[in-house]
């Protein structure tokens, strides 16, 4: 998994496959109650978790999984950068067409 995925992994989307979530914390089930994106790879998780988080250089990852990760992270580059721009052109920076 690559960093910019803790996110969607704690809304319950591992690798495009749905996880049962704790209806009271919304979080996949058995995550502690104060897990985040940040604390996620400290804790594993949750209880009993036996997960294990480490980092690897690039060449570790296959070509394929670093090519899709660098699609999605500049495809969300875009998308931050094009809502950047629609909230300056709804201030009143760009003349209203």
């Amino acid at each position: 998994m690559h960093e910019s995925e803790l996110e969607t992994i704690l809304s319950g989307d591992i690798d495009g496959h749905p996880v049962a979530l704790n209806p009271r914390t919304e979080l996949p089930r058995g995550m502690f109650d104060w897990t985040t994106k940040d604390t996620l790879i400290g804790d594993r998780g949750g209880w009993n978790c036996r997960h294990q988080f480490f980092g690897v250089s690039d060449s570790a990852v296959h070509e394929e999984v670093r090519k899709k990760l660098e699609n999605k992270i500049k495809l969300e580059g875009d998308i931050k950068k094009l809502n950047e721009l629609n909230k300056d052109k709804n201030s009143g920076m760009f003349p209203k067409t």
